[in-house]
């Protein structure tokens, strides 16, 4: 298989997840406060500037997606000890606990459908994502 073909059937199978799975979860956010959290959970706390660059915004945006989540409690925001100019956003118990909700739903929505495979479907999809998790962990270190 030439590398091209593999490469649209990778994306394919990403929006097929996207589509059929992650989007038929609603996010219980906006989505730029979502993203946020998302950034927050997977880098750690990060200043105003990171985040903005990470999720490519305006820094004056990025400010104000921040207050909103601070002021929801999702966040908190601390002057930086080695730069007082920057402020360092962090996660809180709040804002996790939306992450770990929504993973919940969608785990809960893709068990709900592992359910309807026969045992063999069920062997054969196991398989398969063990070895799509593999090789994705070794391409993307």
């Amino acid at each position: 298989m030439e590398l091209s073909t593999l490469s649209n059937y990778f994306m394919e199978t990403v929006m097929l997840m996207h589509n059929r799975l992650f989007r038929n979860v609603p996010v219980p956010l906006p989505v730029n406060q979502f993203c946020t959290l998302i950034a927050l959970m997977n880098e750690g706390s990060m200043s105003v500037s990171d985040l903005s660059q990470a999720l490519q915004v305006s820094k004056q945006q990025m400010s104000s997606i921040v207050e909103r989540l601070v002021e929801a409690g999702h966040v908190t925001k601390a002057q930086d000890r080695s730069d007082r100019r920057r402020s360092i956003v962090s996660l809180t118990k709040s804002g996790q606990e939306i992450l770990d909700r929504h993973s919940n739903k969608i785990r809960d929505r893709f068990e709900g459908r592992l359910k309807e495979l026969t045992p063999e479907e069920l062997t054969s999809i196991q398989a398969g994502i063990l070895r799509f998790h593999d090789s994705i962990a070794k391409l993307f270190p």
